[in-house]
């Protein structure tokens, strides 16, 4: 039951991203520029957190201190990134005759998003995801009864996805990032962030329950999906109606 176990994990894990960028990113190579260079970010603030780590040895013991440290330089990436695009944006100009601005905009940070979700996936499970190939199952510590490559594709099937919905909502944010809006939304990017992350150790402490992180998550995962569809409706689908008329 390896290999069944190996391609539903790889289903649930990487099918939902994959399908945002075949439908929304891949027929735009602006986008997809967009979204390969989002990854890259993405990976470059691990790559900071993990030297952040190495280089205080307090830290190499303890999940809360490292936690905090990367949620706080992914947001600060996301930002420079942010910078970036805001820079390029005369460059990055809708290729279609008619297409709007706001209809870019939202489209740009899908990209962005997918781009960070598809890179979290690839570095935090794919090298569980292979072990699913071998004679046995590995299971969780903190499910018992469940075998880690499930918990683990929940796991990235929720982070994936919230990456995109983070950066939606972030990007609007940054728009205004000096009106009371844009700061309470940056700040709830960041709290989700910081909630979904810290509610997930409890599938890596000792004597943690699975059930309880994977249902934090999820619920994190709810909120941010509600306030991401108003922001969306309110921000680009009602400006957009606007700007036609």
């Amino acid at each position: 039951m390896t290999l069944p176990l190996f391609f539903g994990c790889s289903l649930v894990a990487f099918g939902p991203i994959f399908a945002l960028f075949c439908v929304f990113i891949a027929r735009n190579d602006q986008m997809v520029i967009l979204t390969v260079g989002s990854s890259f970010f993405w990976l470059l603030a691990i790559m900071v957190a993990a030297a952040i780590r190495a280089a205080i040895p307090p830290m190499q013991g303890a999940f809360l201190p490292i936690v905090l440290v990367s949620v706080a330089v992914q947001e600060a990436c996301r930002y420079a990134f942010y910078v970036l695009y805001v820079k390029a944006e005369r460059v990055l100009k809708p290729r279609s005759v008619g297409a709007s601005m706001i209809s870019n905009r939202l489209f740009a940070s899908l990209a962005i998003g997918v781009g960070s979700g598809a890179m979290y996936v690839l570095l935090m499970y794919t090298s569980l995801l292979w072990e699913a190939t071998g004679p046995a199952t590995l299971f969780s510590k903190a499910c018992a009864g469940t075998d880690l490559f499930t918990v683990g594709a929940l796991y990235a099937l929720a982070f994936s996805l919230l990456h995109v919905m983070w950066s939606v909502v972030a990007f609007d944010a940054f728009r205004q990032l000096r009106s009371r809006t844009g700061t309470l939304q940056f700040a709830g990017v960041v709290v989700s962030h910081l909630a979904a992350s810290l509610v997930s150790l409890f599938n890596a402490s000792p004597g943690g329950n699975c059930v309880v992180g994977l249902l934090g998550v999820y619920v994190v995962f709810a909120l941010t999906a509600v306030a991401t569809v108003r922001i969306v409706l309110k921000t680009y689908v009602v400006s957009a109606a606007d700007e036609r008329r």
